[in-house]
């Protein structure tokens, strides 16, 4: 990911020595860049690496069958789903359920970086563990439930340059919560589908008692979420995308432009 914060935060020395001698060749070489996202164009140009014809197609997803309107949702469950990454956040999300007590956490996805015992840690110091329930990798049906039935997906990450899985929240009519370095953010405030909120504790949790204490609205951000994914998401709209921006580089590259 071509995230200047994130190249000084990890082996950047490595990183930019790698981008001087081979990426920067590879972006001057070709004959377009495609980006998921506005957010992803724009830290890119922050690197300083030459952009030749840049673009932004989103990802897309299949989209599933909505389940049948269900009480569960009133349960009070938040989601993390993804990867235990230093950079998702997970940290400022336990630290903001400890402002929400009314709420609980399923932090779901593999533990990449070894980082749980970190984070149990964190949650018996500041007396949210009995609220927390870290599930470990889910897919299929189980990972589709647990999108169907929170009340908020959450991904206060440092940086996104998409968000596969708020996508998939948003498939699943769940409101979501998320940081404004998360490449989707923009569509999430455009559309009303839920919050684009600081990364603070404090911010998150305002955001989830918002949920919490006015379920109908919550309802109307999972279906204006939902109409979004409709709209703009699925692989027909983004390969029709893509196709028209193949044509548009074929036009220009046969006219020499």
């Amino acid at each position: 990911m071509l995230v200047p914060e994130l190249i000084d935060r990890k082996n950047s020395m490595i990183k930019r020595l790698w981008i001087g001698a081979v990426e920067r060749r590879t972006f001057t070489n070709a004959a377009a860049v495609h980006f998921t996202s506005p957010q992803e164009w724009d830290d890119a140009i922050r690197t300083g690496i030459p952009l030749r014809a840049p673009f932004v197609v989103p990802n897309g997803i299949d989209l599933p069958a909505l389940a049948p309107s269900s009480s569960s949702r009133g349960s009070g469950t938040i989601l993390f789903l993804g990867r235990i990454n230093w950079k998702k956040g997970i940290d400022l999300l336990i630290d903001a359920m400890a402002l929400v007590p009314e709420a609980r956490l399923i932090v779901a996805g593999n533990d990449e970086e070894s980082l749980l015992p970190r984070l149990r840690e964190q949650a018996e110091r500041n007396g949210t563990i009995g609220r927390i329930e870290f599930a470990g990798p889910v897919s299929g049906a189980v990972k589709q439930r647990l999108l169907e039935t929170a009340v908020a997906l959450v991904l206060p990450s440092h940086s996104e340059n998409f968000g596969n899985v708020v996508l998939e929240a948003m498939a699943a009519a769940t409101p979501v919560i998320v940081s404004p370095e998360v490449g989707l953010a923009g569509a999430v405030a455009e559309s009303g589908a839920g919050f684009v909120v600081d990364r603070s504790p404090a911010a998150v949790a305002t955001a989830i008692r918002q949920l919490l204490r006015d379920p109908d609205e919550a309802v109307a951000m999972g279906r204006r979420g939902r109409a979004l994914v409709e709209s703009r998401y699925t692989w027909t709209r983004v390969a029709a995308d893509m196709e028209q921006q193949y044509a548009t580089l074929t036009a220009a590259t046969r006219t020499g432009r």
